[in-house]
Parts: C-alpha cells; sequence; structure tokens
C-alpha cells in the first residue's frame, strides 16, 4: 500500500489509481492495493516520465495476469510454489514416483504370462518380434513369418482381442 507520504505528494494521482483499481477490481481490496502499488512503481522505474492514467492499466493488467512487485507474491495460481502442489502433491512433500506400484507389475506380468499361454507359435513370434521393436513393419514381420501382410493384420486385431479379455 502506498505510504501517507507519497499520498500528501501526489492526492490527485493517488485518486485516479485508487479510482482505477476500484473499477477493474470491485470488492477486491487487496488487488487495488497491488495495483496502487505496481504503479507507483511503474512511475518511479520511468523517472514519472509515465501518466499516472497509463501506470494504473498497466499495473492493472499485471494484477490481472498474477503479477505483483518484483520479490513479492499475490498467492495467484501462476505462483511456482502453487504448480508444484497442483503436479506433484505438494512443494515440500517427496514426488510421487512415476512407476507404477509392485502389485500393478505384479498383476500385469501374470497378465502377460496368460497372454503367451493362450497363443500359438507364429502369434507368440509376432508378438514377440512387435514388442521388441516398436517400429517393425508389417511386412518384415509377415516375411519372417512366412504369411502375408494381411494375416500379420488379422494376427495382432486377435491378439488385441485376447489382451482386452484379460
Amino acid at each position: 500500500m502506498i505510504s501517507q507520504e507519497s499520498d500528501v505528494r501526489c492526492p490527485k494521482a493517488y485518486r485516479l489509481v485508487r479510482w482505477i483499481a476500484s473499477r477493474f477490481f470491485p470488492g477486491d481490496p487487496d488487488a487495488q492495493d497491488t495495483v496502487v502499488s505496481l504503479a507507483w512503481y511503474a512511475m518511479e522505474v520511468k523517472q514519472n516520465k509515465c501518466h499516472a492514467f497509463q501506470a494504473a492499466r498497466y499495473a492493472c493488467y499485471k494484477v490481472m495476469q498474477g503479477r505483483d512487485l518484483p520479490g513479492c507474491g499475490l498467492g495467484s495460481k501462476r505462483d511456482v510454489y502453487n504448480r508444484l502442489k497442483r503436479k506433484s502433491g505438494g512443494a515440500s512433500g517427496p514426488l510421487k514416483s512415476k512407476r507404477p506400484a509392485p502389485d500393478r507389475l505384479a498383476a500385469w506380468r501374470e497378465a502377460w504370462s496368460l497372454l503367451l499361454s493362450q497363443l500359438d507359435a507364429k502369434k507368440r513370434q509376432a508378438l514377440e518380434m512387435m514388442t521388441d521393436d516398436f517400429n517393425v513393419q508389417t511386412r518384415t514381420v509377415a516375411e519372417t513369418l512366412g504369411v502375408s501382410s494381411a494375416r500379420v493384420s488379422q494376427m495382432r486385431r486377435e491378439i488385441n482381442q485376447l489382451a482386452d479379455a484379460l
């Protein structure tokens, strides 16, 4: 907030900035105070080459963007610690692991072994080729297995249906 000394020096500029802030942020005295502070800061940086009206509008737009004086915080959504809280569950706590839990890994391994046990030799070999190299072409798998490309696509679809059923 602006000190009493600056109120006395520039009462018209203060009233103008306060009025503009009240129009942009009706019923939010904290945002209005921040606008006044930012406007005064802008006028000090420009060394009074900036009109109070321009400084007030600049300050209002900055407060709408969640900005405050350099080194201060408004506690807005754009604060870096709020982002950390949203993304990782807390700024000061331990970060969540990106790896799946051990019970999920065990369930996945069981489902994988069950899927492999239900496949015949050609489908198992096709699945192994496709999981070893995700960019393998259907034509390459077909040539290795001695079947057509259409049959490889059918086998892939059958494998997906079996996996979805598990």
